[in-house]
């Protein structure tokens, strides 16, 4: 660890010759940037109660509620951060300024700026583990405020736990472009590739009791190591049509190349850690593209204290993948956490799937606010919605329709501190494809119907500190394993919760971003009647907390020290019911993870540089996680971590 960063220091140092100072990444802080607790991601950092994959218990990403700068992309595996800044979690009051909310949130990602003027960024780091990461982010200018460039390059290797790697290499590059002072465009592209890629195993029990969580270390074998390829490319342009119209364009392309993941699951594992079954999946190679994009025409229309504001959108993806065909191989009783992998069988693959989705919508919105009273906005949205199976072998099917979804929100300025709004939302949204460990792996349902009802309020404690109070109610179909393993539709989930956050600066020199979620979610349906499943949703908790704190010391301002608290509930392992736990389902208990760390700010060569030093899980707290799929896996354990970042 010691050479790499004086490795780090030495090329940082050479470099940042080249050209003067200007704060980029090495001012990179979450807990200080964050507005609220409801998630952001802000280069290598992220804070707050949500992610791309988890707001309210359900996934934005998997749903297609994804956006670039407020515009409709379809990226089901993210974006590189070699292309983006950060990304912000909008529910609640800051998704009311969207035209088109979605019911399960929006994860808005956001491009890397061209600023005015150029600039350079290198990242090293070190752990935990065997993990490393060298990270090069620039900017620069053919013409200057006409045509620059924004450009990134990656390479790095993460490793969580003993043995659980992954190695990854990319690069990105964004021009933008002004003809005139009211149109700019954006070309991008980026390439991330996913190598020497070991899924660590998932654990499945068979009875009313969990297994004792082994030492947390992967030991799947080598052999499961699988390559992956992802690009996007695309482009966002803006024109100021006349004073009040502004015309938008977003078009996204993403492709997944995948060599074919490997799963290894432990089935019918007992209390003493003993499984029944070592099953390894082995998923033929599989091709995903995806091409979307939106046109919107807004326009903005003031009139003394009133603000009209209408949107006209046209948006629409198609997409084509393969999937199915896996070969699949059973081992006999096996121990989990122990270094007890079988030599690689022989596969023998099966047919697969391709499946293509052809969707369109028309949307409109109009808004009316009022200053320093509120706003008020309705919208409507007309779905065109094709889905195509064509297997290898059998003969093809289709499905299709075209719903009307609408919705609407106000917000309310009762005083200059406080703020209520409410909201009600509709959409057609993905549902979770297949996982490997199922029956019917990859498999893709059809789009599934989904509506949400909110309200709460803000206040505003003082300047640059906020709290948020929220209620939601989101209802959905509900997709799990089934006794069989089969992947499918078995009622409907519905969460209801609150959500609370207060974000800013508490203390001076002391930031805070703290969140909490209670929520209620539930299954309701046929099966739950029936005693054929539980009512409580798998893999879903009813409690969890998030704290991060960045304190500053006025005498030293050079330091600061941060700590991060996480919490989470229990959650329901799998849909049986077991009568020695009175009809109920088999839960993981609560736990709490404490991350520390501490950041030196200081200056090579003129440029601005931070050092930041972590460790993680620092009482080494070793638990169980459980998946929405049904499978167990383990909480990484206590590790650390440093980085350097300098600007030049």
């Amino acid at each position: 660890m010691k050479t790499m960063l004086l490795c780090a220091v030495a090329t940082t140092a050479s470099l940042s010759s080249a050209g003067g100072a200007w704060a980029q990444r090495a001012q990179e802080n979450a807990a200080r940037s964050a507005t609220d607790a409801f998630g952001a991601n802000i280069g290598a950092e992220q804070v707050g109660l949500y992610s791309g994959t988890d707001v309210r218990g359900f996934s934005p990403t998997v749903a297609g509620n994804v956006r670039l700068h407020g515009m409709y992309i379809d990226a089901p595996a993210g974006i590189t951060a070699r292309l983006i800044t950060g990304s912000q979690i909008r529910v609640g009051l800051t998704a009311q300024s969207y035209a088109f909310p979605a019911p399960t949130g929006i994860n808005d990602f956001s491009l890397r700026p061209v600023g005015d003027r150029p600039v350079e960024s290198l990242l090293i780091s070190g752990g935990p583990h065997r993990a490393y990461a060298i990270e090069y982010d620039a900017q620069g200018f053919i013409k200057p405020g006409r045509f620059g460039v924004a450009y990134g390059v990656f390479a790095n290797r993460t490793e969580n736990q003993p043995g659980d790697t992954l190695s990854t290499f990319g690069i990105a590059i964004a021009p933008r472009w002004r003809p005139t002072d009211k149109i700019e465009i954006r070309p991008f592209y980026a390439l991330h590739i996913r190598y020497n890629d070991r899924a660590g195993p998932l654990v499945f029990v068979n009875g009313p009791a969990l297994p004792k969580a082994p030492k947390s270390e992967n030991f799947t074998p080598k052999w499961t190591e699988n390559d992956t390829i992802f690009q996007v490319n695309g482009l966002q342009a803006n024109a100021e049509l006349t004073p009040q119209w502004q015309l938008r364009t977003s078009v996204f392309r993403f492709t997944q190349d995948d060599e074919g993941p490997i799963s290894d699951a432990y089935l019918n594992t007992g209390a003493n850690g003993l499984a029944q079954v070592r099953r390894f999946a082995n998923q033929r190679p599989f091709y995903h593209e995806t091409i979307s994009g939106e046109a919107r025409l807004t326009g903005v229309f003031t009139r003394g204290p009133f603000r009209h504001t209408v949107n006209l959108s046209a948006r629409g993806r198609k997409v084509d993948r393969n999937y199915g065909g896996g070969s699949v191989v059973n081992f006999g009783p096996s121990q989990i956490g122990l270094d007890n992998a079988p030599a690689e069988p022989a596969w023998r693959y099966g047919a697969e799937v391709a499946d293509s989705i052809r969707q369109g919508a028309a949307a409109a919105s109009y808004a009316l606010a009022r200053r320093n009273l509120g706003e008020v906005s309705l919208g409507v949205q007309k779905v065109r919605y094709r889905k195509t199976l064509q297997p290898e072998l059998g003969g093809r099917s289709v499905s299709r329709e075209s719903p009307v979804f609408w919705n609407g929100s106000a917000s309310l300025s009762v005083s200059s501190r406080l703020a209520a709004y409410a909201a009600f939302t509709e959409g057609l949204e993905e549902a979770p494809n297949a996982p490997e460990v199922a029956v019917n792996a990859q498999e893709a349902p059809p789009a599934i119907h989904t509506k949400q009802h909110e309200f709460g309020f803000r206040y505003i404690v003082r300047p640059g500190l906020r709290l948020v109070v929220g209620y939601f109610d989101i209802s959905k179909p509900y997709f799990s394993l089934d006794t069989a393993r089969v992947w499918r539709e078995l009622g409907v989930e519905r969460h209801r919760g609150i959500e609370t956050s207060l974000a800013g600066e508490v203390l001076p020199g002391l930031n805070v971003v703290v969140g909490y979620v209670y929520q209620q979610p539930v299954v309701s349906g046929e099966a739950v009647r029936a005693g054929l499943i539980g009512a409580d949703p798998v893999g879903q908790m009813r409690h969890t907390g998030r704290v991060n704190l960045d304190y500053r010391f006025a005498k030293a301002p050079a330091f600061s020290v941060e700590a991060g608290l996480v919490y989470t509930g229990g959650r329901a392992v799998s849909t049986t019911r077991f009568a020695e736990l009175g009809g109920k389902q088999l839960h993981v208990a609560d736990a709490a993870l404490l991350d520390l760390g501490m950041r030196y700010r200081f200056k090579i060569r003129g440029a601005s540089s931070i050092l930041r030093l972590q460790a993680l899980n620092v009482f080494d707290a070793q638990r169980w996680l459980a998946q929405t799929t049904g499978g167990l896996s383990l909480t990484p354990p206590r590790r650390f971590a440093a980085t350097l970042t300098t600007d030049f």
